[in-house]
């Protein structure tokens, strides 16, 4: 059923759509710039059947979305009419799952669990980070390879426990970029047009009956989080700095900030924030700068607040230093960079008093 989902939205929305992760599609909103993104900000969970625009931050169902198409409401009527039974169905599934994700599974264990063996795989290493800056010696230690077939970096995701649940494979060359910037590897599954695509591994990975269906969703994950899981109770008074991407991370653990992890984008997830409140700690939110970092600071700043009690804080950046992130500075800046933190409401509030000047 998913499958139709995909393939009515096809019909009707004039960009090109792409999958991202098990339930969510990718594509250029409709609703501002008269379609022409450079980059997709246009999201649609086929699995609770929502869209949302993190540009212009237009969202609804998707029945709200076929009417902002300007699609017949006899066609919406037949289209929902075949949809609607799946759509209800996956709402109470996600209930049920919900009410008994402790019995039935646990919720921070990967579904699947690759082999440590595939890490020899991609043990070259990527000497385009070395040239970056950032030290062999961490690198080897955080698993970090080179996938030399796709000329992808080769970035280790883990669960909560450990385990290794997947890879995201960094772009390294411009001709790549057409594609995603990471891409999170997946196993044999169908496009849309009924189509085979083989794993993003290989060829070796669909002979394998262990990976059969294999499936990784990143935002199940925080990236490092397994590192500094097994440090809260040695340290119960720390703090977690929060960035978006592995670079970031990985920079912000060479500068000494070891309690440092990724949410691999600019959004959270409910996974993700449920990890955050497991480990119990202070966060502190060191997104990038751009117009997307600007957005989710206010975003997962306002998710976190109530929940940790307001034990949520912000790096701020110089306000002449736009479009960078926290592997842009050298250590020492980082350093006095932290050394500035705000608690979250002081950002939220010194952000709106300059758009007010």
């Amino acid at each position: 059923m998913q499958d139709q989902i995909l393939a009515m939205l096809s019909r009707y929305m004039p960009g090109k759509i792409k999958p991202s992760g098990a339930h969510q599609i990718i594509t250029t909103c409709p609703f501002h710039k008269d379609g022409q993104e450079r980059k997709p900000s246009f999201s649609v969970n086929v699995e609770k059947g929502v869209f949302n625009c993190f540009t212009c931050h237009v969202k609804g169902s998707i029945k709200t979305l076929l009417e902002k198409l300007s699609v017949p409401g006899s066609t919406i009527e037949m289209e929902l009419k075949v949809i609607q039974p799946y759509l209800d169905r996956q709402k109470e599934l996600h209930k049920v799952e919900k009410q008994n994700a402790f019995v039935n599974r646990d919720p921070f264990k990967a579904d699947f669990v690759l082999p440590e063996s595939l890490l020899g795989v991609y043990e070259m290493c990527p000497t385009r980070l070395v040239v970056d800056g950032f030290d062999e010696g961490l690198l080897k230690k955080m698993d970090i390879g080179y996938d030399r077939h796709n000329n992808r970096i080769m970035f280790p995701l883990r669960d909560m426990y450990g385990n290794l649940a997947g890879f995201s494979g960094g772009a390294t060359e411009y001709s790549q970029q057409p594609h995603p910037k990471y891409r999170v590897y997946q196993g044999r599954r169908k496009g849309l047009d009924g189509k085979v695509i083989p794993s993003d591994f290989g060829p070796w990975f669909d002979e394998e009956d262990d990976f059969r269906d294999y499936r990784c969703e990143n935002h199940d994950f925080l990236w490092n989080f397994d590192r500094v899981f097994k440090r809260r109770m040695s340290d119960p008074a720390a703090t977690v700095f929060v960035v978006e991407g592995f670079k970031a991370c990985l920079w912000m653990i060479q500068s000494g900030y070891e309690n440092t992890v990724a949410l691999m984008g600019s959004y959270i997830s409910d996974r993700q924030q449920q990890m955050l409140h497991l480990l119990g700690w202070p966060v502190v939110l060191f997104l990038d700068n751009d117009q997307a970092g600007i957005r989710a600071t206010e975003m997962v700043g306002g998710l976190l607040w109530k929940p940790m009690y307001g034990r949520v804080g912000v790096v701020p950046y110089p306000e002449e230093d736009f479009d960078t992130q926290p592997d842009d500075y050298e250590v020492e800046a980082v350093r006095e960079l932290v050394n500035k933190k705000q608690t979250f409401i002081q950002y939220r509030n010194s952000k709106r008093n300059s758009q007010w000047q």
